[in-house]
Formats: structure tokens, C-alpha cells, sequence
């Protein structure tokens, strides 16, 4: 399909979504939908406690793994290119290796 682009003045497009999770493993941030992909424009987060953080899609690797400190955080700022696309029907996914409290936001667009 054709690539969605934006200027800044578009951004209210976007959906956002919280980030609130401790659980080790994989939590998704964006259940996946049939027929649809997940494009992920802008993200932050904050880590509580050490850990290591993988972004995915479903459970295919869309990093390498990412280690925070307590109180560490990820900021990835709008642009106007998705940092992240998923696969159809795939979840945006993010799994931690610990149980540290992640708390933050993810902003995207979820279509055909």
C-alpha cells in the first residue's frame, strides 16, 4: 500500500495509547488487528528499575535489546517516517527482561 506521510501540523491523527505494565515478557502496546498493520510515529517511556527492553512485532525482534538503567527512558520524537511497522495482523509488542514498572506513551496509526 501507499506510504502515510505527515507534516507536523497532521500529527492529531495519531492515536495515542498508554504504557503501563511490570510484567516480564512480552506486553503488547498495540494488539494487533486483521487486515491491519501498526505504524508506530512517536514513543516514550520510563523504566523504575534496571532492565532490558526489545521492541517487537508479535514476537519477531524489531531491535536488539535495549538495557536501562532505573529511571532510564526511551524517546523516540515524531517523525515523519514510522519508526516502527508491524506485519498484518501483527501486535506492536514490548518485552522486558525484568519487572520493572514501565509507564509512558505510544503514539500510532493502525490501518490497511
Amino acid at each position: 500500500g501507499a506510504n502515510t506521510r505527515f507534516s507536523p501540523a497532521l500529527v492529531s491523527q495519531l492515536t495515542e495509547a498508554s504504557i503501563d505494565f511490570t510484567a516480564t515478557g512480552d506486553t503488547s502496546l498495540v494488539a494487533g488487528v486483521g487486515g491491519q498493520t501498526v505504524k508506530v510515529y512517536k514513543i516514550f517511556f520510563v523504566a523504575s528499575a534496571a532492565t532490558v527492553v526489545t521492541f517487537k512485532r508479535a514476537a519477531t525482534a524489531l531491535t536488539g535489546p535495549i538495557t536501562l538503567a532505573a529511571g532510564g527512558s526511551v524517546v523516540l520524537d515524531f517523525d515523519a517516517e514510522p519508526w516502527f511497522t508491524t506485519g498484518t495482523a501483527e501486535a506492536f509488542v514490548l518485552g522486558q527482561s525484568g519487572t520493572a514498572q514501565i509507564s509512558g506513551r505510544v503514539y500510532y496509526i493502525q490501518g490497511a
